[in-house]
């Protein structure tokens, strides 16, 4: 069984070495196509990984808050995930526009006109967190739909090179023909051995990516829902309070 499985790895050794100058070339291409997509795959694998995992250390304690914006000072930070950095978004936008109270009115009108500004923030972030996730996969798409049209062009070569070696010849046999169908066949076998990866992980990305950006928009829902409420008992507090001082007022 050994020396079986030597003898076919050193017959494949055998057709690379042998096999024409742009066959070489052609597989050379392949060949770093397949090394920088074997190391975009296991970056982004990695980094989704970390990704999901800090998400839900933040969700399981975002979870268990009283308070919106004290949860916002204390909330943890975390280099992969995109939620404390879209919480700071919208609580940073939140305190900009309640600061402003003598330009705008804190009654419950207010809210129409203030959380739209403070999603439109929030949609901003979520934007840039997706170009971030989606880093380097145009070429994991490049990979997977080049190398077989590499692979392709490998294959033309070599069945022409196997008609133009038969060429002329009175008689033709397997030895004449069979270097230029070994050229078709490996690099065709190496193109798709790059492309199918490269497809199966670039599709495999994109949905993780979908399913974080939901998560992102879920979890901005909830933040906008609790700001709303949050200021609507600002709003309630601050109508509250203006008659009292208009009657302070008149007694003094």
């Amino acid at each position: 069984m050994d020396s079986l499985l030597t003898t076919k790895t050193g017959g494949v050794l055998q057709v690379l070495l042998t096999t024409t100058p742009f066959a070489k070339f052609i597989l050379l291409i392949l060949l770093v196509f397949s090394i920088i997509a074997w190391a975009i795959i296991i970056r982004k694998w990695s980094f989704f990984r970390r990704v999901q995992r800090e998400n839900q250390s933040f969700l399981n304690l975002f979870r268990q808050r009283s308070s919106l914006l004290n949860f916002a000072l204390t909330a943890p930070r975390h280099e992969a995930s995109a939620l404390p950095a879209l919480l700071a978004e919208a609580v940073n936008e939140w305190q900009r526009l309640t600061g402003r109270q003598h330009e705008i009115d804190l009654g419950p009108a207010a809210v129409e006109s203030v959380m739209p500004i403070i999603s439109e923030a929030m949609n901003r972030r979520i934007s840039s967190e997706l170009g971030r996730y989606e880093n380097s996969l145009s070429f994991l798409a490049t990979a997977g739909s080049a190398s077989p049209f590499l692979g392709l062009l490998g294959t033309v070569w070599g069945i022409m090179k196997s008609f133009m070696d038969i060429r002329g010849l009175p008689a033709v046999n397997l030895q004449v023909v069979a270097p230029g169908i070994a050229d078709a066949l490996i690099v065709t076998a190496a193109g798709l051995l790059v492309a199918v990866p490269a497809v199966i992980y670039y599709n495999h990305f994109l949905g993780r990516i979908k399913d974080l950006v939901s998560t992102m928009e879920r979890f901005s829902s909830e933040v906008a829902s609790d700001l709303r409420a949050e200021f609507l008992r600002r709003s309630n507090r601050s109508s509250s309070s203006s008659p009292k001082r208009s009657e302070f007022e008149l007694k003094a």
